[in-house]
């Protein structure tokens, strides 16, 4: 393919134009070969000697977030409610009266519906449990309600801390064992 390139006047580098002079010319695609990257060990990634390519996302998974730390997650997101309830005055119809105790797997069912939003993106998170046939995603309803899901969103903590702080924001979710667990188990490279 052929285009003509011409100057702007407030840059040195020419850019493409979209003026009748560019020309576009097909070619035949049937003898192109795409190049692979090699993937080596070469200071980058995980570095545990269990990751295998048998090695599963929920392995991966387990090597940064151990029981102990989805365990530390449970206790301070359950500890951060009961804090909540106690500061607050709570409406009659407000999701934190409905709440219970979380647990390691209903934790670890809400870290997945996280992560699986990633792969099916909607532009606000409750349409992912709409019974319209368009954004409607079963899964969703079958693991939570959007109710509990949004009170997960709010209780959510990693970080021992009963004092919301206008200064670090990210407070809650620094994990001193999670970052120990990254470095250790990620090769320096990155």
């Amino acid at each position: 393919m052929s285009k003509s390139t011409q100057h702007s006047a407030h840059s040195n580098h020419p850019h493409p134009t979209l003026a009748a002079d560019m020309e576009w010319k097909w070619v035949d695609g049937s003898t192109f070969l795409p190049s692979i990257l090699p993937f080596d060990r070469d200071g980058r990634g995980i570095c545990d000697p269990s990751v295998n390519e048998n090695s599963s996302e929920s392995d991966i998974f387990r090597l940064f977030f151990t029981e102990e730390i989805m365990k530390t997650i449970v206790e301070e997101t359950n500890k951060f409610y009961g804090f909540t309830i106690a500061c607050r005055v709570l409406l009659p119809n407000s999701r934190f009266l409905d709440w219970h105790p979380t647990t390691v797997r209903e934790m670890n069912s809400f870290l997945a519906l996280i992560m699986l939003m990633g792969l099916n993106l909607k532009e606000k998170y409750k349409l992912y449990w709409s019974t319209d046939p368009l954004h409607h995603v079963p899964v969703f309803s079958k693991v939570m309600s959007v109710n509990r899901f949004t009170a997960f969103l709010q209780s959510l903590h990693f970080h021992g801390n009963t004092k919301p702080t206008d200064d670090d924001r990210m407070r809650k979710i620094y994990l001193q064992p999670l970052q120990i667990n990254i470095q250790a188990i990620s090769e320096v490279g990155y």
